[in-house]
C-alpha cells in the first residue's frame, strides 16, 4: 500500500470515529419517545383534503417504518404559533412588489389568528429585530412600517426566530410556521444556508416564502424554494401585484388545514439526533403530502 493511499485511509478512519464518537455523545432517548411532525394533505388542484386517516398514509422515518403510529392531529386541535419576517435589506428598495407584500402581511396578520391560544411574533431584518410572542389584540398594535435599509442577514434571522422564539415557547404540540418575505439574498449572516434549514427542523417550524423580487428574476428562486421543500412549506416565486392576495390566501388556507402526525420511531435513538422522514400517500388515496425532509429528535434522557 503506497504511502498516499495509507494516509488515505487514515483519514477516513478519522472521520468515521469523530462521527461515532459526536453520535455517542448524544443522551439516549427514552423508550416508546413520541414524535410529532408536520404535514399537509391536498387534492390534485392543490386544495386541502380534509378526510386524511393513518390508513391514508405511509411513514418512513430515517428509510424504516415506525413502531407504531399513534394518530393525526387536525387544526383545529393544534394552537397557532407563527412567525411573520420581513426583510428590510436595502435590496428591497429595488422591488416593485415589496411594499404590497408587506401590507398584504399585515392584513393576513389579523385574519390567521382565530383560535383563543393563537399567537404570532414580527421579525424585521437588515438590521434585526422582534416582538414577541403576541395575541391577535397585542398585534393590532404592531406597524409593518419599513425602510429598506442595511445588510442581508436571511439565515441569521430564520435561526433568531427559530431558536429565541419558537424553540423556547413552552407549547410543544402545535402549529408551528414561519412566513418570510425576503429576496433570498443573504450577505452579512454569521450561519449559513445548512444552519438556517437545521433551526427550522430542529423547531419543527414550516416556512412559507413569499418572494419580493418580481418577475426580473433577481433573486435567488433555487434558495427560497430549498427553505420551503426542506421544513414542507411552499415557495411562491416570480409574483407580480394581482398574485399577492392569492399567495397570503392560500397561506392562509394550508395553516388553516396544517395536521400534525404523531408516532414512535423505530431503532436506536439519540436525543437531538437528526432523522430523515417521507410521508407517502397510500395505494388506495390520491393524496398530495408535503412534510419536512427532516426532523430532530429532541427529548430529554430519562
Amino acid at each position: 500500500m503506497s504511502a498516499r493511499i495509507r494516509l488515505i485511509v487514515a483519514a477516513f478512519a478519522v472521520a468515521a470515529s469523530l462521527t461515532y464518537m459526536a453520535s455517542q455523545s448524544l443522551p439516549v432517548a427514552p423508550a416508546g419517545v413520541k414524535v410529532n411532525v408536520p404535514f399537509f394533505a391536498n387534492d390534485a388542484h392543490d386544495k386541502p383534503v380534509l378526510d386524511v386517516t393513518l390508513a391514508d398514509v405511509t411513514i418512513l422515518d430515517d428509510k424504516e417504518p415506525p413502531q407504531s403510529a399513534l394518530g393525526i392531529r387536525p387544526a383545529t386541535e393544534l394552537p397557532l404559533r407563527l412567525g411573520v419576517l420581513i426583510g428590510t435589506n436595502g435590496s428591497q428598495s429595488r422591488s416593485e412588489i415589496y411594499r404590497v407584500e408587506v401590507e398584504a402581511a399585515s392584513e393576513f396578520l389579523t385574519k390567521v389568528l382565530n383560535g383563543t391560544d393563537d399567537k404570532a411574533f414580527v421579525e424585521k431584518f437588515g438590521f434585526p429585530s422582534a416582538t414577541e410572542f403576541l395575541t391577535k389584540e397585542d398585534l393590532r398594535t404592531v406597524k409593518l412600517d419599513v425602510v429598506p435599509y442595511g445588510p442581508s442577514v436571511l439565515y441569521d434571522a430564520i435561526d433568531f426566530a427559530c431558536d429565541e422564539r419558537m424553540k423556547k415557547d413552552p407549547l410543544q404540540l402545535s402549529r408551528r410556521v414561519l412566513v418570510l418575505v425576503v429576496d433570498g439574498h443573504d450577505n452579512a449572516s454569521h450561519a449559513d444556508k445548512s444552519k438556517a434549514i437545521a433551526s427550522a427542523q430542529e423547531a419543527g417550524a414550516v416556512m412559507f416564502i413569499v418572494s419580493s423580487f418580481d418577475r426580473t428574476g433577481l433573486g435567488d428562486d433555487d434558495l427560497l424554494k430549498e427553505f420551503a421543500d426542506q421544513t414542507g412549506g411552499i415557495a411562491f416565486l416570480q409574483l407580480s401585484r394581482k398574485d399577492i392576495p392569492g399567495v397570503f390566501a392560500t397561506i392562509k388556507e394550508q395553516i388553516d388545514n396544517m395536521r400534525v402526525l404523531s408516532y414512535v420511531p423505530t431503532g436506536s435513538l439519540r436525543s437531538g439526533q437528526r432523522r430523515s422522514f417521507k410521508l407517502k400517500a397510500a395505494s388506495n388515496r390520491k393524496l398530495k403530502l408535503r412534510a419536512p425532509k427532516a426532523f430532530y429528535l429532541n427529548v430529554a434522557a430519562p
